[in-house]
């Protein structure tokens, strides 16, 4: 394998997807975003404010894998803020977070 391949781990068990990360990496994968996924998900899930929103984890796993998809292919990571300001899909998961961010709390 090349230095730029690399494997996304998502499990709904962290322990899981930890001890998978650990043996993928020790066989030389390089492991990206699944303790992201995985935190965000719990934060909604265990959450104190509200359940409901769980509905937004597709949202964020489609913006961090956009960013990583543009990253790998455009080595666009040395200016996130630019990344966020100008790729249309990435503008469109902010806004559909924050707009699910905003509603989420009136419906609950």
């Amino acid at each position: 394998m090349g230095e730029q391949d690399a494997i996304l781990v998502v499990d709904a068990d962290p322990e899981a997807a930890l001890l998978l990360s650990d043996f993928l990496e020790r066989e030389g994968y390089s492991v990206v975003a699944a303790a992201t996924v995985v935190t965000y998900a719990l934060y909604t899930v265990l959450g104190r404010d509200s359940r409901a929103f769980m509905v937004t984890i597709p949202i964020v796993i489609f913006g961090l894998f956009r960013y990583l998809l543009l990253v790998q292919r455009q080595a666009a990571g040395e200016e996130p803020e630019v990344v966020l300001l100008t790729d249309p899909p990435i503008i469109v998961a902010v806004v559909s977070w924050v707009l699910a961010a905003m509603v989420v709390p009136l419906v609950t």
